[in-house]
């Protein structure tokens, strides 16, 4: 799998896990260009205003066993207040390490943002309850 098809998975299972329609939910350029940390874009649930609430999800597809760190997802709340999104969410195909869990965390503590976290254990887990994602990225393969 290369980071595109990692980003189309990870479009999927979004879409799927949160009933977006194809309105709600775009992927943004192709990966590796300069898409300003946006991978995708996603609107759920709406605000005390009846305003669609804005998330931004960034694919990490990891080659090597070492966690996914801090260091490799710089700037989060710089680009979350320059989009004005409220939400943000995190998709690896490794381990989340735990500088970036700490760092998720405070961006939710105190700015009040709302924070998904995925690693290949939700992704795993995901899959196996929805084997139609998973047969239409994999085809006989294992994650």
């Amino acid at each position: 799998m290369d980071d595109e098809q990692f980003e189309k998975l990870c479009y999927d299972i979004l879409r799927e896990q949160h009933k977006l329609k194809l309105t709600d939910i775009d992927k943004i350029d192709n990966s590796r260009s300069r898409d300003g940390g946006r991978d995708i874009v996603f609107y759920k649930g709406v605000d005390i205003n009846k305003k669609r609430i804005k998330w931004i999800a960034q694919c990490k597809l990891k080659s090597d066993k070492r966690s996914l760190g801090k260091s490799q997802v710089p700037d989060i709340s710089d680009m979350l207040e320059v989009q004005k999104a409220k939400g943000f969410c995190i998709m690896t195909s490794g381990i989340i390490g735990a500088t970036l869990h700490d760092t998720l965390d405070a961006l939710g503590d105190r700015k009040g943002w709302e924070v998904e976290k995925w690693s290949y254990i939700e992704l795993e887990r995901f899959l196996a309850e929805h084997p139609e994602i998973k047969a239409r990225h994999f085809k006989d393969r294992l994650i």
